[in-house]
């Protein structure tokens, strides 16, 4: 269920797709900082991320203020708190490590090639 906030047609009972794009960023780091613990062997006692960001919503689906703008998140901010016996210097690396090769932040950080193509049968007017 994906629902929008309500000053954009949404009732905001569930997560939008903005909301669900963190979500799988941080659920992509959060793998990638405990697999790479793991195979350093570096122990985690608790592993938590929190996600902010600066969304620009005011050109929604093309409905709003169209003049020329970044549409869609303008930043993207992460706190990482880990608990672990292991030196600040080797968190830093890991969770920097782990970000450099995660999938969602190569994604969201990088240009990607997007093909959006229309398969629906045509419907003749009645």
């Amino acid at each position: 269920m994906e629902d929008e906030p309500e000053g954009l047609s949404g009732e905001q009972l569930a997560p939008n797709a903005s909301e669900a794009l963190l979500a799988a960023f941080g659920s992509c780091l959060a793998v990638g900082i405990h697999a790479n613990a793991i195979a350093q062997g570096i122990p985690l006692q608790s592993l938590e991320l929190e996600l902010a960001a600066d969304l620009n919503s005011t050109a929604v689906w093309g409905a709003g203020d169209l003049t020329p703008k970044t549409i869609g998140f303008e930043s993207i901010r992460v706190s990482v708190r880990i608990e672990a016996e292991a030196p600040r210097a080797s968190l830093e690396a890991l969770v920097r490590h782990a970000t450099l090769w995660s999938p969602v932040a190569n994604t969201l950080h990088n240009p990607v090639h997007l093909d959006v193509i229309l398969e629906a049968d045509q419907v003749e007017p009645a």
